[in-house]
């Protein structure tokens, strides 16, 4: 193959890639779910706009609060609203404990499944992850930045903690905004 041709090869799987995006980004959600809340998440150069929506359905939110032993622990996630206006299968989330205050996240996922299926976490020693802005109000309004480098996981693992051998760390930026309450 010529380079030119590896070239074309290479800018139509862009192209088809950006496409998918863009159709993605611009699809409503179903009846069946309400939006809660928002995010934009950057990864690797590529950026995806997610609603954190409420399954009507099963009367709850994919961002959730619980308090346990008197601390606070929050979970949030959101995905690329499909065509069938389904939360998609490539979607962002992340844990965290309220701590005085402070927000102190446990875990931290994105998974992408266009134009390949791939799974990134908060394991091993190259990933980490922060909240570079937070604020929580009294009723559940969260408004935050976050920074993450995330590793790839291995697909062919048999168990989900096994990180990609040779995967460069990913760096992940997102802007997230919900309200931990059920929309109107």
């Amino acid at each position: 193959m010529t380079w030119g041709e590896t070239m074309r090869k290479l800018l139509g799987a862009f192209a088809l890639t950006a496409a998918f995006v863009g159709i993605a980004n611009s699809a409503e959600l179903d009846a069946r779910y309400k939006q809660m809340g928002e995010m934009t998440v950057t990864a690797g150069g590529e950026a995806y706009e997610m609603v954190i929506p409420w399954d009507t359905k099963r009367g709850r939110g994919y961002a959730d609060e619980q308090e346990r032993a008197g601390q606070r622990y929050i979970s949030i996630a959101g995905g690329v609203v499909t065509q069938k206006g389904l939360p998609g299968p490539t979607r962002f989330s992340v844990s965290f404990v309220l701590i005085n205050g402070t927000p102190i996240i446990s875990d931290t996922e994105l998974k992408i499944y266009a134009p390949t299926r791939r799974a990134f976490s908060l394991y091993g020693d190259a990933a980490n992850s922060r909240f570079t802005e937070f604020n929580i109000s009294d009723d559940g309004e969260i408004e935050a930045r976050i920074e993450a480098t995330l590793v790839e996981m291995d697909p062919e693992a048999t168990t989900r903690i096994k990180v990609l051998e040779g995967a460069p760390p990913i760096d992940v930026s997102g802007l997230i905004s919900v309200s931990l309450t059920e929309p109107d």
